[in-house]
């Protein structure tokens, strides 16, 4: 999966000089996409029974978490016009 939009930044932050080094930070954090395929694999563990859950490929989990995530920053653009 090529991911083209990540929906930049989930929880921006304005660049602030470090008052120890007197250096710009810049603090991104992660991405929308990440945020979106976080909660989408959080709901996927929770909704799965215990019993069911050792059949999880981690690989399958990431590989569903990030389609829905990316189906998720997909839309928000199509209904905002909001691209990164």
């Amino acid at each position: 999966m090529k991911i083209k939009n990540h929906g930049g930044p989930a929880f921006p932050r304005d660049d602030h000089v470090d008052a120890k080094t007197g250096m710009v930070v810049q603090q991104n954090g992660m991405t929308l996409m990440d945020y979106f395929a976080t909660a989408a694999v959080q709901g996927i563990l929770a909704s799965t029974s215990e019993r069911r859950l050792h059949l999880l490929k981690i690989k399958n989990l990431t590989y569903v978490s990030y389609s829905i995530a990316e189906a998720m920053v997909d839309e928000r653009a199509s209904r905002t016009g909001l691209r990164s």
